[in-house]
């Protein structure tokens, strides 16, 4: 009978939210209390680990590989020619670019010279300007004979002088073109050289290497895959009703190597969904002490819940 009533009062406690246990060593009960707790649902994606930044190096103009600055794998920092184009051809061409640029530089140097000399002291006034010299000397050229040869119409002094002086200034004008297009060709040798090289922009990691030196490469021909090594993301494509309950700034749990789990904030909810599959994708910031490695498989437990929430 006692028993019974143990049963029966249990019942009646549990009903008000109380477990009752029965002590058979003193015949008495014990209550305990309890307390109501939501267990938040999960559901777990598929994600891949991805450098934050990744370029692929192609080239820019045709030549044959002259040097590769490593394999994959392997780290470099910024700065490091990564893969480098063979450069004699353009070298020899910047040379004769330069040589091209003095000797117009000294052509322009002798026009000045010259124009000056038509400014100051006109060829025009001379007495060796004066045809045949009428066979008298210098000086009465100078005094007689050329005043009265303009007088007479034999020549116009003024004509003279502005078709030296026109001369003078063309040749100066000649001399200058040359000169500036001797410096962009410079310019543009330089620019070719500066393609020759594929330069890191960040520290990071070789991921592949497309070409062996000594192959020809022509212009967009993949070289070499790189990427940063220091920040790592992890990408998975979420379904839209999900992505709807994301922030940016929401840690979320990532499994690595099936044990070890760690928090990774949302960096980034890409704005368009995929049609076809009507999926969303993320992008979650690892830390820098993750262990991961770019192209691992990881396990993303997002909260789900979107199933409280009304349908749209």
């Amino acid at each position: 009978m006692k028993l019974i009533k143990s049963v029966a009062a249990a019942a009646l406690f549990a009903t008000f939210g109380q477990a009752i246990a029965v002590d058979n060593a003193s015949g008495g009960f014990k209550v305990h209390e309890v307390s109501r707790e939501a267990i938040p649902l999960t559901v777990s994606f598929a994600g891949t680990v991805t450098a934050d930044k990744t370029l692929q190096l192609t080239a820019q103009m045709p030549g044959r590989i002259a040097e590769i600055a490593g394999q994959e794998g392997d780290r470099f920092g910024a700065g490091t020619v990564l893969v480098e184009l063979d450069d004699s051809g353009l070298l020899a061409r910047l040379e004769a670019a330069v040589a091209s640029r003095d000797s117009a530089a000294a052509d322009i140097r002798n026009a000045r010279v010259q124009l000056d000399r038509e400014l100051y002291s006109p060829r025009s006034n001379s007495a060796g300007s004066a045809p045949g010299g009428m066979g008298m000397p210098a000086m009465m050229d100078q005094m007689f004979a050329n005043p009265m040869q303009n007088m007479m119409g034999m020549r116009d002094r003024g004509t003279e002088r502005t078709s030296d002086l026109v001369g003078a200034e063309t040749q100066l004008a000649q001399a200058t073109t040359r000169y500036k297009t001797a410096e962009a060709n410079i310019r543009e040798i330089q620019s070719m050289l500066r393609d020759t090289k594929g330069v890191a922009p960040f520290s990071g990691v070789i991921q592949k290497v497309h070409v062996e030196v000594g192959d020809t490469v022509q212009p967009g021909q993949p070289l070499m895959d790189f990427s940063e090594s220091a920040a790592l993301v992890v990408e998975a494509d979420l379904p839209v009703r999900l992505s709807r309950t994301l922030t940016l700034g929401l840690p979320l749990d990532v499994a690595i190597n099936g044990d070890q789990v760690l928090q990774a904030p949302v960096s980034r909810i890409h704005p368009v969904a995929d049609p076809r599959q009507n999926t969303v994708r993320i992008e979650l910031s690892l830390p820098s002490d993750a262990g991961a490695t770019p192209g691992q498989y990881v396990e993303i437990r997002v909260p789900d819940n979107a199933a409280q929430m009304p349908a749209q």
